[in-house]
């Protein structure tokens, strides 16, 4: 079964491990079980991550730089940091 398996991810890595499972008439744990402990793989679901092109990455990191330097000048001591939680500071 290892065999048969490692083969079809070769053949097609993004093949869900339902689908595979339901092929090869065995249960899905035991495939996973399979990928993990014989054939040292994980399952991931792929996910759509945002794009940064170049230019948005220079933008991002010359705004980075701008804020560290002005931070390291004068602290953060006048910024304010705004939530909703309401709390009170006692004094002991």
């Amino acid at each position: 079964m290892r065999k048969i398996v490692r083969g079809r991810i070769l053949r097609n890595p993004s093949r869900s491990v339902r689908k595979m499972a339901a092929e090869l008439k065995v249960s899905r744990s035991s495939l996973q079980r399979t990928f993990k402990r014989h054939l040292g793989l994980s399952s991931f679901k792929k996910r759509k991550v945002h794009y940064f092109s170049n230019v948005m990455k220079e933008k991002k990191l010359k705004r980075s730089k701008g804020l560290i330097d002005r931070f390291a000048i004068q602290g953060l001591d006048h910024v304010l940091f705004p939530d909703e939680k309401l709390f009170t500071i006692e004094e002991a």
